[in-house]
C-alpha cells in the first residue's frame, strides 16, 4: 500500500467498494436487472392458496419456509443473471481448464478430452448409499422451505413392484451406469481427481453399496438388468467408446448394446405376450454435437476447447419411412430419463427416433410405450404416470412389463419418494366400467 494511500484513506475505501457498488448498480440499472425481482418476489404477500392444509396449522412457519424459498430462487436468479458473472466467468474457467485442469462444481476435466460428471465421480467415490448415516445426513441436508427426501430407494422400488404386480405385471429395473465404470482411463491424473480409492478394489467399478442393493431386489422379486457389465464387455470385444466425450451420456454403439442385450432378457422371462409383432429399419444418419457437459463449463465462444463430437446414429423407422413412435396399446412401458431420451429429442442434441425405446423395439420386433422425463427418472416419471391414469389416459391397460431406467447415480442424489398407484387402479375401473 502506497503512502499516497495512506495519507487518502478515501481513495482506498472507493477502490474496495467499487467492484461492490457496480454489481449492484448493474442488476438495478440495465435492462435485465432483477431490482422488480426483488421487490415483488420474496416479500410478496403469501396467499392462502400457497399454503397446505398442515401448512395453515402453523401459519408463521410456513410463511417461513416460503420466505427461504423465495430468498434462495431470488439469490440463484441473481447469480444466473449476474451480467459480472456473464462478463468474467467464461473467461475465467477457460483458464482454469487450461492452465489447471480443473472443472467446476459440476464437470471434471480429463485425459484426452474427456469430461466427467461430478455426481458421477461422487457415486464412485463416496460412501456406501444404503448406511443408515448417509441415508440420515441427506435427509438432514434437505433446505428447510422443502419436503423431506427420501434417500433409500428401496422402498419406492418394493412398492412400484408391488403395485404393479397387483395389475399383473412385471417390474425390470435398469441403471445405466457412471461414464467412470466403463471408461476409468478417462479421468486426468494427476492434476485431477483420481478414483484411485481402497474402498473400490474391484476392476468392475461401482459403489460399495450397489451388489447389496442389488441382492435385496432381486431377493425381493425384483429383477434387475446389468447394464454395465453389458457395455464393458461391448468395449472389450469392439474397441468402440462406449460414452461420449464431452457428454454424460451413452454413445449410439452403448445403446444399441443395451437394447440387444435387453430384448434377449425380456425374451428370456418368458412373460404372456400375444403374437402381435412390428417389423422396423434403421437408417444411419451422422450427427454432431456438443456434450451437455462442455455446455456446463460455461466456456467463452470465441476459444473453444473441445471440438464437437461426430456419432451415427441408427434412426429406427417403419417400411414407410416413418420414423418410430411410442405405442399406448404396447405391451411394454420403458420409463426413463435423458439416458432414454438422448437420441429422441432432437432438442438435446443428438439426433432423433434412435433412442433406447427405439432400439429396444427395433431388436424385439415389437411396439413399445414409453414415458422419460430428463433428470427425472427416480420420482418424475412414476409421478406422471399416475397423472396420466388419473386422467383417464391409461398408460398400463394391456401391459406385461415395465422397463424402468434410471441413472445410476439417482442411488445417490435422487429423491425416492413412494408414488401410490390406487388412482390408476381406479381410473382403469371407471374406464373398464365405461366400456362394458
Amino acid at each position: 500500500m502506497s503512502d499516497h494511500t495512506l495519507r487518502h484513506p478515501g481513495l482506498f475505501i472507493a477502490a474496495c467498494l467499487a467492484p461492490l457498488l457496480y454489481v449492484v448498480l448493474s442488476q438495478h440499472v440495465l435492462p435485465s436487472g432483477e431490482a422488480r425481482g426483488f421487490r415483488a418476489g420474496p416479500f410478496a404477500q403469501l396467499t392462502d392458496a400457497e399454503l397446505t392444509p398442515a401448512d395453515r396449522t402453523g401459519w408463521g412457519l410456513a410463511a417461513n419456509r416460503e420466505l427461504k424459498r423465495r430468498l434462495d430462487a431470488l439469490e440463484r436468479r441473481l447469480e444466473d443473471e449476474s451480467h459480472l458473472k456473464k462478463w468474467l466467468l467464461p473467461s475465467v474457467q477457460w483458464l482454469l481448464v487450461t492452465a489447471g485442469g480443473a472443472g467446476n462444481e459440476s464437470v471434471y476435466p480429463g485425459r484426452e478430452n474427456w469430461l466427467i460428471l461430478r455426481q458421477g465421480f461422487d457415486y464412485l467415490t463416496g460412501q456406501p448409499f444404503l448406511e443408515k448415516d448417509v441415508l440420515e445426513r441427506r435427509r438432514r441436508a434437505a433446505p428447510a422451505w422443502l419436503p423431506v427426501p427420501e434417500p433409500d430407494p428401496r422402498p419406492a422400488i418394493f412398492d412400484f413392484a408391488r403395485q404393479l404386480s397387483e395389475l399383473g405385471i412385471r417390474l425390470l429395473v435398469l441403471p445405466a451406469p457412471t461414464k467412470l465404470m466403463i471408461h476409468p482411463e478417462a479421468l486426468q491424473r494427476p492434476q485431477g481427481p483420481s478414483i484411485d480409492n481402497p474402498s473400490l478394489g474391484s476392476p468392475s467399478l461401482n459403489n460399495p453399496a450397489f451388489a447389496d442393493f442389488r441382492a435385496q431386489l432381486e431377493a425381493g422379486g425384483v429383477d434387475v438388468f446389468d447394464t454395465a457389465a453389458i457395455l464393458r464387455h461391448a468395449r472389450t470385444a469392439t474397441g468402440v467408446e462406449q460414452f461420449l466425450r464431452t457428454d454424460s451420456h451413452w454413445t449410439p454403439e452403448g445403446v444399441d448394446a443395451v437394447a440387444r442385450e435387453l430384448a434377449a432378457n425380456i425374451r428370456q422371462l418368458d412373460l404372456p405376450f400375444s403374437g402381435r409383432t412390428a417389423r422396423w429399419r434403421r437408417q444411419q444418419r451422422p450427427v454432431t454435437g456438443v456434450g451437455d457437459l462442455e455446455r456446463s463449463l460455461e466456456l467463452p465462444g470465441w476459444r473453444p476447447l473441445f471440438a464437437p463430437q461426430e456419432v451415427t446414429v441408427q434412426r429406427v423407422v417403419a417400411r414407410s419411412g416413418r420414423p418410430w413412435q411410442p405405442e399406448l396399446r404396447a405391451e411394454i412401458l420403458l420409463l426413463g430419463d435423458s439416458f432414454t431420451n438422448v437420441y429422441s429429442q432432437p432438442d438435446v442434441g443428438w439426433g432423433r427416433s434412435a433412442g433406447l425405446a427405439e432400439q429396444l423395439s427395433f431388436h424385439l420386433e415389437r411396439p413399445v410405450d414409453r414415458l422419460a422425463i430428463n433428470a427425472g427418472s427416480a420420482t418424475a416419471t412414476r409421478r406422471r404416470l399416475a397423472q396420466e391414469m388419473a386422467s383417464g389416459k391409461n398408460r398400463l391397460a394391456g401391459k406385461r412389463l415395465v422397463v424402468w431406467q434410471f441413472a445410476i447415480r439417482e442411488l445417490t442424489v435422487g429423491d425416492w419418494e413412494p408414488v401410490q398407484l390406487s388412482e390408476i387402479r381406479k381410473a382403469s375401473s371407471r374406464r373398464e366400467e365405461g366400456e362394458q
